[in-house]
């Protein structure tokens, strides 16, 4: 017993030599779980639909990580208040989805030390947008939606195969808009989450967040940005619910996927480009252990 006492007290000395008083909080670090850095995105004036798309459960007992991907609409509105909200959240590179003529009429408004943008513009399909006439009428709006989704699944598939690809090569949090941050981004992100192994009712859920109303400064905020009179005029509120997102569009999206790819794996092969190097980077950058 003695012997072995001795043996317990000689292994201590050697613990206390190896580790020193400097290396503690290094290793506390290691083991500490990073807590997350929430921005509440009702409380930025010009930034509309801004939210962390992390937090979601993957059917295989993983998280996708908090603080790597914010997602939001056009950023013209920016205000220096916002800057400062959003500064704690080290965002390195804004993937801007919005054609040049867009980005050229509301151009993104930074403060100091802005990220970097990388502009990978969605292509317009060649159906005709609808005229003043046709914008008033809601079965075709619904209609003009549905079709606009499965031409998001076909002829952009490369777009978003480039998207998700810049998020399997960065290191940095990103966040990544169009103009209302709800179409666009929103199947992006939808793309982005199935891959990463989400329900598909996830999938829906945070895609219909977008629906979420503005508050009212920042409706009035953006109306100045924009030079509109402020209340806008009132509109047809079966007009304005066929503008609002619901599942059927996205439904569309993934109906027009299987259609042309014949399965989600196939499309992210042969659709999106992405390399087995890409998924697997993409699932070990944005899934816990």
């Amino acid at each position: 017993m003695g012997h072995l006492k001795q043996r317990g007290i000689w292994l201590a000395v050697l613990l206390a030599l190896c580790i020193s008083p400097e290396s503690l909080p290094l290793l506390a670090q290691k083991t500490a779980p990073r807590k997350p850095v929430k921005v509440d995105g009702s409380k930025l004036e010009g930034v509309l639909n801004f939210r962390d798309i992390g937090g979601y459960k993957t059917r295989d007992g993983h998280t996708i990580r908090y603080n790597l991907l914010y997602r939001s609409a056009v950023l013209s509105g920016m205000t220096l208040a916002d800057n400062e909200e959003l500064a704690p959240l080290n965002i390195r590179y804004e993937i801007d989805l919005r054609t040049p003529g867009q980005r050229s009429q509301q151009p993104t408004h930074w403060g100091p030390n802005p990220p970097d943008v990388i502009d990978i513009p969605f292509l317009v399909g060649q159906a005709p947008p609808l005229n003043a006439s046709d914008r008033l009428n809601p079965a075709k709006v619904r209609a003009s939606a549905l079709g606009g989704y499965a031409t998001y699944a076909t002829l952009n598939a490369p777009t978003i195969g480039r998207v998700l690809h810049v998020l399997a090569q960065g290191d940095e949090p990103a966040l990544i808009h169009c103009n209302g941050g709800k179409d666009r981004t929103g199947v992006t992100i939808a793309v982005l989450m199935t891959l990463l192994g989400a329900s598909r009712k996830d999938v829906y859920r945070e895609y219909l967040l977008s629906n979420r109303p503005p508050t009212e400064a920042q409706s009035r905020h953006m109306a100045e940005v924009r030079n509109q009179p402020y209340p806008p005029a009132k509109v047809d509120p079966e007009i304005e619910r066929a503008g609002f997102l619901d599942a059927s569009r996205l439904d569309a999206f993934f109906h027009a996927i299987d259609a042309n790819y014949g399965s989600f794996q196939a499309y992210v092969r042969d659709g999106l480009k992405l390399s087995n190097e890409d998924v697997q980077n993409l699932r070990r950058r944005f899934l816990t252990d």
